[in-house]
């Protein structure tokens, strides 16, 4: 963290980020927010497939994605998506979003294929890359989230489905019995204070363009909790 935004700027030449001139000014405001930053790299040598779960913790309710410094790392436009678990079905409030019913898709029985992926595309692109989809929210319990993680699989109202690598793929350690307990830390910093009975997973995801990480992403309580199957 830092006061003044000069001094961010150089510490993260100095340790060799690239900070392209347009994300420059978006440091400098998130510096003028009084926000944390949180600074990863790879060392020399390792692809992508080495990155592993980072989880940050943070005092009180702040459903907030910081979509802003997105736009440092991604071309015209950046695939997202992202999972709420909470009390109850949560929803985009400062972006626009849209749920695809069955009403609304065809199967073509001539590429053996539905419509579905070129209706979410032009919902996209009408709301000029923009808009997030709401693909589901699901009452599910913390053993079924659990399991999923654990053993690739769970049982819920969509019916059986997931997949899942081990524990000591997604978190190295010493021992596998480390690596369990690693991922169970993450699992009870992700249930904390919320009751097994009220428990909702919510799904959205969007393909963003680079227009629309213009401001950050702010989640919401939605006025219609109704549950939405990914059936």
């Amino acid at each position: 963290k830092a006061t003044d935004p000069a001094a961010l700027q150089n510490w993260l030449s100095q340790h060799g980020y690239n900070v392209p001139d347009d994300i420059k000014p978006v440091v400098d405001a998130y510096v003028a927010g009084h926000y944390d930053f949180l600074a990863l790299k790879l060392v020399p040598g390792a692809g992508v497939q080495s990155m592993r779960p980072v989880r940050v913790t943070t005092l009180g309710a702040s459903p907030v994605l910081p979509l802003r410094m997105v736009a440092a790392g991604t071309g015209a436009s950046v695939g997202i998506t992202l999972w709420v678990v909470g009390e109850g079905r949560y929803e985009p409030q400062n972006f626009p979003w849209f749920q695809i019913k069955n009403e609304d898709i065809a199967w073509n029985w001539g590429t053996n294929a539905s419509t579905y992926r070129d209706v979410r595309a032009k919902r996209t692109a009408d709301s000029g890359g923009k808009a997030w989809e709401m693909e589901s929210s699901l009452s599910l319990s913390q053993q079924q989230i659990s399991n999923a993680l654990q053993y690739g699989y769970f049982v819920g109202p969509g019916g059986v489905g997931g997949a899942a690598a081990s524990s000591t793929q997604d978190y190295p350690a010493n021992t596998p019995a480390e690596s369990d307990r690693l991922r169970q830390d993450d699992l009870d910093a992700l249930f904390k204070g919320i009751p097994d009975s009220t428990m909702r997973v919510t799904r959205v995801r969007t393909d963003l363009a680079r227009a629309g990480l213009a401001e950050d992403l702010v989640m919401t309580a939605s006025k219609d909790q109704a549950v939405i199957s990914t059936s």
